[in-house]
């Protein structure tokens, strides 16, 4: 999916949330944003990226993953987010003798970067003397991924693609300072790479929200 059809799709969202915001009360309602980072996790192991030449192979499934991210609260139980998602990014390093069908000889590198948007219903529980408010979330993480080779026997080594899945996941925020708000949570989704291969991701982040 291309970067004009995720415009579209973000402008209708707003247009449906400002519709539903004229009926609803004011004192359980509200626009906000906010911004997480932490850790994600992609389910790619070796054989993804090793033929017959690769020695000492090293692969780190793990990195650093952010989100910005707005929404629109419509009852005490219910909200609607709209965000960017920069997943973990997972590197391949190791040693080709040249021998294979895709390395050159010498050091070796491969890398997969996904990123992408969000759209998610919140279903909310409230623990107001904790000051606390429980969540479970689920929704369509609309991604693109990139899938590269350093260095290749061919000119072959940047492989693209994209789609949708489902994702979902649960977590918590916390008033902290005025409005300011705490949010961590944990999120599941799937990813397809190269066009061959559908992995699964995993990503825990923390992060602060604000209302508007």
């Amino acid at each position: 999916m291309h970067w004009k059809q995720y415009c579209w799709m973000i402008m209708g969202l707003s247009a449906l949330l400002s519709a539903i915001s004229s009926t609803a009360h004011a004192e359980e309602t509200g626009w906000y944003v906010g911004g997480d980072a932490g850790i994600g996790t992609v389910d790619i192991d070796e054989a993804f990226w090793v033929d017959s030449s690769v020695s000492n192979p090293s692969l780190d499934k793990s990195g650093p993953a952010y989100r910005l991210y707005a929404g629109y609260r419509l009852n005490r139980h219910l909200a609607l987010e709209v965000g960017f998602l920069s997943f973990a990014d997972t590197v391949l390093s190791g040693n080709s003798n040249g021998a294979g069908s895709i390395w050159n000889a010498g050091p070796i590198e491969g890398r997969t970067e996904i990123r992408g948007m969000t759209i998610q219903g919140l279903g909310l529980w409230p623990l107001d003397r904790l000051k606390l408010t429980l969540f479970v979330k689920g929704g369509v993480f609309m991604w693109d991924s990139l899938v590269l080779y350093s260095t290749t026997i061919n000119d072959i080594n940047r492989f693209n693609d994209d789609g949708g899945s489902l994702i979902g996941g649960a977590g918590a925020e916390a008033k902290v300072w005025g409005e300011w708000r705490i949010r961590g949570g944990v999120e599941v989704t799937a990813v397809g790479l190269a066009n061959r291969e559908i992995v699964t991701g995993a990503i825990a982040m923390l992060g602060v929200m604000h209302p508007l």
